[in-house]
């Protein structure tokens, strides 16, 4: 099981962005949560899948939730724009670049101290 940020189509500019070497990981890590989309679960093994199960569904009027998502998504985007794909760089900044160079972990130091700030 994998916990992590909702996707929308709008994170995966945000992930280009940060694997074209043009967004730092702090920024990275702020972009994705904009959107206020939460944290997705996924099931990646056959026990995890072979222990879920269905129990209901729920309709929902999409003329009440879709306008929230699409002014979330608009908002977000927005805000990428104007904060954070126009902030600027610090010297200290880790880039895409910096990981593969250095081959760093996913537990090294300075990529937690970014991802918890």
């Amino acid at each position: 099981v994998i916990v992590g940020y909702r996707a929308n189509d709008s994170y995966f500019q945000y992930a280009e962005s940060f694997v074209e070497n043009t967004l730092p990981l702090r920024s990275l890590n702020r972009a994705l949560t904009l959107g206020k989309l939460g944290l997705q679960t996924v099931l990646v093994s056959e026990k995890a899948f072979k222990q879920i199960r269905f129990i209901d569904a729920e309709p929902v009027d999409k003329t009440v939730y879709y306008p929230k998502f699409f002014e979330r998504d608009t908002n977000a985007r927005q805000t990428y724009v104007t904060e954070i794909a126009k902030s600027r760089s610090y010297r200290n900044d880790i880039f895409v670049l910096d990981i593969l160079r250095e081959e760093m972990a996913n537990d090294d130091p300075r990529i937690q101290r970014i991802l918890f700030e």
